[in-house]
């Protein structure tokens, strides 16, 4: 059912009943069917840097991961003291390059 069937459009409101039949029930069997973060996580990774919070900062519900749990999950690329400059340089090269090219278009 779409929401928009569900109102009454001669008085814009919607009953209690016609709601709940649109809500998903919160016992319902897909309503967990998502992976778990732990079964994408390889064990080394878990063992070196526990991961218990996404990128955001919120604390990852294990069993029903966000899309920042995964992305904190993706490897980063070392980067050694001196050739930090440079890396900074790039993305702020890139990061002008890509408004330019915003502005452009």
């Amino acid at each position: 059912a779409k929401p928009s069937g569900l109102i009454n459009h001669n008085t814009g409101s919607m009953s209690v009943e016609s709601l709940g039949s649109f809500i998903p029930i919160a016992g319902s069997p897909v309503a967990n069917a998502g992976r778990s973060v732990a079964e994408l996580t390889p064990a080394a990774i878990q063992a070196k840097f526990p991961i218990t919070q996404d990128f955001s900062g919120k604390p990852i519900n294990f069993e029903r991961p966000t899309i920042g749990a995964f992305e904190a999950t993706k490897p980063t690329i070392p980067v050694q003291k001196g050739e930090l400059k440079t890396v900074i340089d790039q993305a702020l090269a890139f990061k002008e390059k890509a408004k330019y090219l915003k502005a452009k278009g």
